[in-house]
């Protein structure tokens, strides 16, 4: 039953903060701060656990502290707390903001934080109804798991009143600083060399969720697998009302293993037939809409070199994080060529890249082509540069260049050394991925 008293430990509890290793992710928390007291509807969306609750609750300690607002002015609300397990609905939510006003504000503006909105069902009506008639007396915020928070039907009713913020796990930067190290020169990378290295190897085999950096090796495995289950359940099944549990959970677990290769729903639909799911092509649409609505994936597109346009008919499909490809891959051969494109692909994720992959007939293949206005950052990603595969990774930047992609040639490897090299005319140049994601 809904009352003050479950009302105010809920409160109390959703607001609580850890104190350990605190790092302020200066892009995100400066996008929140810009925007306090703005008329705009704040909406934070990212995949589970990547850090949305946290930057709201230090949000509300900067309200409190450095904005002197006082805590009868902030209503925090967590829905995955399970006093609220049977009360994720509209009329319920309605009740808690009536209880909150009545026993708790006395006056002023008041800071409307609703955490994992989408576990209520109907949340849109409320958050509408706050907004159009709160004037100048509310501030809102919200988060949520799934990259289709704002329904159209939403977004269309409040046009131009709403900003979004896509938050991802840790990068390696913040890895970094969680770690206590600051890493933003030459000098500083090559006096802290061996330490950088070291991290570098941790992020890249186990990623960057908070949650999963104080457990022992033997134990981040079972970590990632129950996290998924749990976006699985509450982000997917649940919220689109899937019944094959298990046909989505191996068409996810397939993907996983191919992480980097070109897929098409065909494809997909014909290889897991042999395994014995058989799932039709507008099905597998479906599902991989919905991991991709979670976070759960992305997909890129590919780049047709004759036509300069987007060609939809293949995909490549990347992980949110590294972690659940090292944990939940089924097929073990060529994991690190597979962790580290995966790698790649979200750190130019996290910069807001516009980001495809190019192949032509013949199977020559860029793998990703990051564009900025008419021109391509093209770039190639490998282990090791060695005898067996110079032609062939090298050949690949030829393939753009025949067809007029202008734009800089970047290799992108796990080697220290760092060269300018000239391949058939082209000038490439190849980086070491350690540096280039730090960004120096």
């Amino acid at each position: 039953m809904l009352n003050v008293d479950v009302l105010y430990k809920v409160l109390e509890d959703s607001q609580k903060i850890s104190a350990i290793n605190i790092i302020e992710r200066e892009e995100y928390f400066d996008f929140l701060k810009k925007n306090i007291d703005s008329r705009v509807i704040k909406v934070v969306s990212g995949f589970r656990r990547s850090g949305k609750s946290f930057l709201l609750k230090q949000l509300v300690e900067f309200l409190k502290n450095k904005k002197k607002i006082n805590e009868e002015n902030i209503f925090f609300i967590n829905f995955e707390h399970d006093l609220l397990f049977s009360h994720r609905n509209l009329d319920d939510l309605r009740k808690l903001f009536e209880i909150f006003k009545e026993n708790i504000w006395r006056k002023g503006k008041i800071y409307i934080f609703l955490d994992e909105i989408q576990l209520v069902t109907g949340w849109e009506s409320l958050v509408r109804t706050l907004y159009e008639e709160g004037q100048n007396n509310f501030d809102i915020f919200i988060t949520g798991s799934n990259s289709s928070l704002l329904s159209s039907e939403f977004s269309s009713a409040l046009s131009g009143r709403v900003i979004e913020m896509t938050v991802y796990p840790f990068s390696f930067n913040e890895f970094l600083l969680y770690n206590k190290l600051c890493v933003q020169k030459e000098k500083d990378f090559y006096q802290n060399k061996i330490l950088v290295k070291q991290l570098f190897n941790d992020y890249f085999l186990y990623g960057g969720i908070v949650e999963s950096f104080s457990l022992e090796k033997e134990f981040k495995k079972n970590y990632f697998e129950s996290l998924f289950r749990k976006v699985l359940l509450d982000d997917i099944i649940k919220r689109f009302k899937v019944r094959d549990v298990s046909a989505i959970e191996n068409l996810y677990k397939f993907i996983i293993s191919d992480i980097g290769s070109i897929l098409s729903p065909k494809n997909i639909e014909i290889s897991l037939s042999k395994t014995g799911y058989k799932l039709s092509v507008p099905t597998l649409y479906t599902y991989i809409d919905y991991l991709i609505k979670s976070f759960a994936l992305f997909e890129l597109k590919k780049f047709d070199w004759k036509l300069h346009s987007v060609f939809d008919g293949s995909f490549k499909y990347f992980l949110v994080d590294n972690g659940f490809l090292r944990a939940l891959n089924l097929n073990k051969r060529d994991i690190k060529e597979k962790l580290l494109e995966n790698l790649v692909f979200m750190h130019l994720k996290r910069q807001g890249y516009e980001i495809y992959y190019g192949r032509d007939d013949k199977g020559k293949e860029i793998d990703f082509l990051v564009k900025n206005k008419t021109k391509f950052t093209k770039i190639q990603v490998t282990l090791e540069l060695n005898a067996n595969n110079y032609e062939r990774e090298l050949n690949n930047f030829v393939l753009a260049s025949k067809h007029n992609i202008k734009g800089e040639n970047l290799l992108l490897t796990m080697e220290d050394n760092e060269e300018k090299i000239s391949y058939k005319g082209i000038k490439i140049e190849k980086k070491s991925v350690v540096k280039w994601i730090i960004g120096i």
